[in-house]
């Protein structure tokens, strides 16, 4: 945005209509508005601001501050502006809210806010509303912004070298509509880490194999292989060292498997023998183990032949043995029945030490979590008042933030004192010069008058005759005549000196009442400042407070930082409390579930324990009733 032409009328210390061409300056490069302290300077700012999005370009001033008190009541307070965005000139007018005489009968009335903007297209916007989110979609930034950055104005640019970086970076991001820029560079890093990831992953498995090759210390290639591992070869390198070694391995191979094939034909013809020797001696120790086997037998048909008499004798009472074993036959079903009923009371018993450990287990575990629900619970009363901390961290934030907004209101304040008082001091430097000038140039003309009406008098005297009657003093005799002086002005050199004494005395008057009233703006600004001051730093004296100053702004900034720590812990104790607020439940619920698991389990048991005593007690039954 370029300003081509600004027009004032009754705002500020501009009482009539003030127009600055400012399409003079050019289209390029940055412009520095420079003077002395009340000159002007801010009012062309708030202009600029004020057409633009309707308000002061400082924190300072306000809307209503805007209307000249030097103006007279016919005249309008208004501000015209021209200007150049993107290569098309807009124009934009805006008046503020006022009290005006009115246009027909006596008293006065308000003047209502105002604003119209006119597209190069020909499109008016004629509310200010409309007007406001014109310039904003047209510009692309707000008027804090736009105060920040296009107009550094009276020490505003501090907020923007105070901003943080990331408010920094967002204006600037809007400014130039860099955003997309940045989510490039963020889809760019995103790959660069990606593919960095990938060549790494690579270079690891290079290196891995690198790391396997293998060479004989002997071998001519050992030291490639060396430097290789060392890595201080190339890819290409190890690529041919690699060609070398699998060129020479290949060949070797080719030969082993020559050597091999010659090993295996002459292994064959040797297995060959080897088996049919190994057929020999087994044929041999079988017909040896046969011959013992025979002399071994020819025993046993001997024990064989007795035992066989004995149980010829013994078979004749097997009709008494088959009556017992029958009986025996039918029992054998009630043995079958104790086995299976021992067999249940064994995995009863079983059960019963697997449920007591389980018991065990689920009581130590509803111990533990109830032991960590309750240092959750402890901890989860700890954070209770973290909510409250953080809106109380919060509210002293604010009011740092106030403080700070006042110790910069004040430290413009000071500053714009001093600066005044420079000023005075030039203003009185000034009025004693053009004292001095005054007195000179009056002293000038006092003795030029007065050679003047000397040298008047000598020209009457000259035309004296006695006798005749003197046209001053009627006298007829002249005994003493003036003279005639060589020194004599002339009207036109006794008039520039009137001229000369009286352009002094208004100069001095004039430089006169201009410190008078800068003395007397510094009086009302000392006595303003004495208050500020005394309200803020606890003293009136003002050069003490401007000693302070610094110091203050520290402590300041000092408080903040501590306070944003302690909001950020506070922040944290309240994302663990809300944690704790999930997790405390969760804890009840398992702990809930593990007791009535538990509760189950002692039903089981108990129901295991009575279902043991009863097979206990019928297995004791079915054994007595058996014989062996």
């Amino acid at each position: 945005m370029r300003p081509l032409n600004l027009k004032m009328s009754a705002f500020g210390p501009y009482a009539g209509s003030v127009e600055i061409p400012m399409d003079r300056l050019g289209e390029k490069g940055l412009y520095l508005i420079t003077g002395d302290t009340g000159a002007g300077k801010t009012t062309i700012f708030d202009a600029i601001c004020f057409a633009l999005f309707g308000g002061a370009s400082g924190p300072n001033r306000e809307v209503s501050m805007f209307r000249s008190k030097y103006a007279t009541d016919d005249t309008p307070t208004m501000v015209e502006l021209k200007f150049c965005h993107m290569g098309r000139e807009y124009y934009v007018r805006r008046n503020p809210e006022y009290i005006r005489n009115k246009k027909n009968g006596s008293g006065t009335t308000k003047q209502v806010a105002d604003a119209e903007l006119r597209m190069p297209d020909g499109k008016v916007y004629t509310k200010v509303k409309e007007v406001n989110e014109a310039i904003r979609d047209l510009l692309g930034i707000d008027m804090e912004q736009f105060s920040q950055i296009a107009m550094l104005a009276q020490g505003d640019f501090l907020k923007l070298l105070l901003a943080d970086t990331r408010k920094r970076q967002e204006i600037f991001r809007d400014l130039f509509k860099t955003k997309f820029y940045q989510n490039f560079q963020n889809r760019l890093e995103v790959e660069r880490k990606e593919i960095s990831d990938r060549v790494e992953d690579g270079r690891k498995s290079v290196r891995q194999y690198i790391a396997g090759i293998q060479a004989d210390e002997d071998d001519t290639l050992s030291i490639e292989v060396a430097k290789a591992k060392r890595e201080e070869l190339t890819m290409e390198g190890v690529k041919e060292l690699l060609d070398k070694l699998t060129e020479r391995d290949t060949k070797r191979k080719d030969v082993l498997d020559g050597e091999l094939k010659r090993i295996n034909d002459e292994l064959e013809q040797v297995n060959k023998k080897i088996g049919v020797a190994q057929e020999m001696d087994r044929a041999k120790k079988v017909i040896e183990n046969a011959k013992q086997e025979l002399a071994a037998n020819e025993q046993v048909l001997a024990r064989l032949m007795t035992e066989f008499t004995a149980a010829e004798e013994a078979l004749k009472g097997k009709p008494e043995l088959d009556k017992k074993a029958n009986i025996i036959e039918k029992e054998m079903a009630d043995y079958d029945a104790v086995a299976q009923l021992q067999a249940k009371v064994d995995k009863l018993k079983q059960n019963i030490i697997k449920s007591s450990d389980d018991l065990k287990s689920g009581e130590d575990n509803i111990g533990k979590r109830s032991e960590e629900l309750k240092l959750l619970k402890e901890e989860q009363e700890s954070f209770k008042n973290a909510g409250a901390e953080i809106e109380k961290i919060k509210a002293r934030l604010n009011k740092l933030e106030e403080e700070a907004g006042m110790i910069n209101d004040l430290s413009q304040s000071l500053h714009g004192y001093y600066d005044k008082k420079e000023s005075l001091k030039r203003a009185q430097e000034d009025y004693r010069i053009k004292d001095d000038a005054f007195l000179n140039a009056n002293h000038s003309y006092e003795e030029k008058e007065q050679l003047f009406r000397d040298g008047q008098a000598g020209i009457l005297a000259d035309k004296l005759k006695e006798g005749e009657m003197c046209p001053v003093c009627g006298s007829t005799t002249h005994p003493h005549p003036a003279g005639l002086s060589a020194e004599v002005p002339s009207e036109n050199e006794l008039e520039k000196a009137k001229k000369e004494s009286e352009k002094a005395r208004a100069e001095r008057e004039k430089s006169a009442k201009e410190a008078g009233a800068l003395n007397k703006v510094i009086e009302n600004l000392e006595s303003e400042l004495k208050k500020k001051t005394a309200k803020h730093m606890g003293t009136e004296n003002i050069d003490e407070a401007y000693e302070k100053l610094d110091s203050i702004v520290d402590e300041v900034s000092q408080k903040r930082r501590t306070e944003e720590e302690n909001l950020k812990r506070e922040e944290k104790k309240s994302a663990r409390r809300a944690q704790l607020d999930k997790l405390i439940p969760e804890h009840e619920l398992m702990i809930d579930k593990l007791r009535k698991d538990i509760e189950q389990m002692r039903t089981s048991f108990a129901a295991d324990e009575a279902k043991l005593k009863e097979n206990q007690g019928l297995l004791l039954k079915m054994k007595e009733g058996l014989r062996f």
